[in-house]
């Protein structure tokens, strides 16, 4: 069983965000560090599954589509976390981040669309 490791938007790689996802012990990479600004939504996702990151993003619209295409044609996601505000946070964000993590394997989140509101409870 692995540890759930993280590749960050652009709409949601603010730095104190990364810093605190960081500090609290979670393997986090973002778009802007492995220079990948202005790829395709699939072509973002594609790319976190093939380096077994789940993705996570405020784009809830285009990754629950993604998300849905994916599994009626039977292809695979390392799984997605989708915040459907920005108005979380960054402590709200790094708490339901972290209780995923704490609860779940990457195994167990392959081809799942995982709304954060879910594990904003302790």
């Amino acid at each position: 069983m692995s540890t759930i490791r993280f590749y960050i938007d652009e709409d949601a790689m603010r730095n104190a965000f990364v810093s605190a996802l960081r500090a609290a012990g979670l393997d986090v990479v973002t778009v802007g560090e492995v220079k990948r600004f202005g790829y395709s939504d699939a072509d973002q996702l594609t790319w976190a599954s093939q380096q077994g990151r789940v993705f996570y993003t405020f784009n809830l619209k285009d990754f629950s589509l993604l998300h849905t295409k994916a599994i009626t044609q039977g292809e695979s996601h390392a799984g997605i976390v989708v915040v459907p505000r920005q108005g979380y946070a960054i402590g709200e964000q790094l708490r339901g981040l972290c209780n995923l993590a704490n609860r779940y394997s990457a195994e167990d989140v392959v081809n799942q669309l995982i709304y954060l509101s879910q594990y904003l409870e302790p």
